[in-house]
């Protein structure tokens, strides 16, 4: 049975920044593993003010749980290298919380599917512990969004639906029980 957990943090500017956090736990029998992820994304945008006067400040989170299917080859010249794919798809939640032109504040908040494919290479020390680096593809899908608020102008069109595409690389710490 090993435990997983991973954090990263990549930040653009002041004003865009993001953080993802998760925690897998998977038993394996042999080459094949079963469990669940779990993944927090936090996400702030601001734009200031424009030529038509209008400025926004957006957080966006998302959460996700999920059933998790692993992979896992250990390799044979390399004592210690281990080589794992994973797979699930879940539960996600979306919220996005923001404030329009200083003044009026909004939430939209959906729960919707979410999958989740992660490709890595994994040392393991001699002791409990590991470290994986590897990269995830996240996709969410939420449908029938609506927003908590009147808008007062065209600034933001309404959408029926939305999905989010993540690419990332990831440095997992793991302990393996």
């Amino acid at each position: 049975q090993s435990l997983l957990l991973y954090i990263k943090f990549n930040t653009c500017s002041l004003t865009n920044a993001y953080f993802q956090y998760g925690i897998d736990l998977l038993k394996y029998h042999k080459y094949i593993g079963y469990g669940f992820a779990f993944k927090h994304y936090m996400h702030g945008l601001s734009f200031p003010e424009n030529a038509q006067n209008s400025s926004l400040h957006e957080n966006v989170q998302i959460f996700y749980l999920a059933p998790q299917f692993s992979s896992i080859n250990e390799a044979k010249l390399l004592k210690g290298m281990i080589s794992n794919l994973d797979l699930g798809i879940g539960y996600a939640h979306y919220l996005s919380k923001g404030t329009i032109n200083k003044t009026q504040n909004y939430s939209v908040p959906q729960s919707g599917l979410g999958m989740n494919a992660n490709i890595g290479v994994e040392y393991k020390f001699p002791t409990h512990f590991g470290v994986k680096i590897s990269i995830s593809a996240e996709y969410y899908i939420f449908k029938h969004l609506d927003p908590k608020i009147e808008t007062p102008s065209k600034m933001f069109e309404q959408r029926s639906k939305l999905g989010i595409f993540m690419v990332t690389p990831q440095l997992s710490l793991i302990y393996h029980l």
